[in-house]
């Protein structure tokens, strides 16, 4: 049985609302205001926008998972939506080998079964919101929600010790804060 957690904080940010959009929403930039982004794959050419789809490379722990993104609605300033899915962990790269001392196997199999018994057989899925309102001429309100069912065994601990009750969103709302009250003015998307 999956586990659905569910996020949403809000932060004032002193920026103009299409300037704070062009930010969040210029995925190149998504390293800059999320930590444990390694990188980002746009697979459909063109601006981002309805139906964009893209393959995020993330952090977690010493593993680096592989995230589809689909961007489900799109209107500027005001919101972008999403859904996601995390499909796998990733092979570790040859400097983690050579770190972690890892023996030569297959670590793509090793990879699938981790990942098979940390989140179940169904990958991690789920939905993102990120809605800006306007609080002032130079102001923005941005609120991010996530919508996240997990399975396995991080599902199962999950359920039984209220391990995501914390707020995982402060982190990220600050970075993103950071970033968009230290960019120059004219911020392109």
């Amino acid at each position: 049985m999956a586990k659905q957690l569910k996020y949403s904080d809000r932060i004032l940010i002193v920026r103009p609302i299409e300037d704070v959009f062009d930010i969040v929403t210029d995925v190149k930039r998504a390293s800059e205001w999320n930590k444990s982004v390694l990188g980002v794959e746009i697979i459909n050419k063109g601006p981002w926008s309805e139906r964009a789809k893209s393959i995020w490379h993330l952090k977690s722990g010493k593993e680096t998972l592989e995230m589809i993104e689909t961007v489900t609605g799109f209107s500027r300033p005001n919101t972008i939506t999403s859904t996601f899915e995390i499909t796998r962990f990733l092979p570790p790269t040859p400097q983690q080998i050579k770190d972690r001392k890892l023996p030569n196997i297959n670590h793509e199999y090793e990879l699938a079964e981790q990942f098979t018994g940390v989140f179940g057989n169904n990958p991690v899925t789920g939905n993102a919101t990120m809605e800006l309102v306007a609080a002032g001429d130079n102001e923005t309100t941005l609120q991010v929600s996530y919508n996240i069912s997990i399975g396995g065994v991080t599902g199962a601990i999950g359920r039984i010790s209220g391990l995501f009750r914390r707020k995982p969103l402060k982190k990220l709302l600050k970075n993103i804060k950071t970033v968009a009250e230290a960019a120059p003015e004219n911020v392109d998307g």
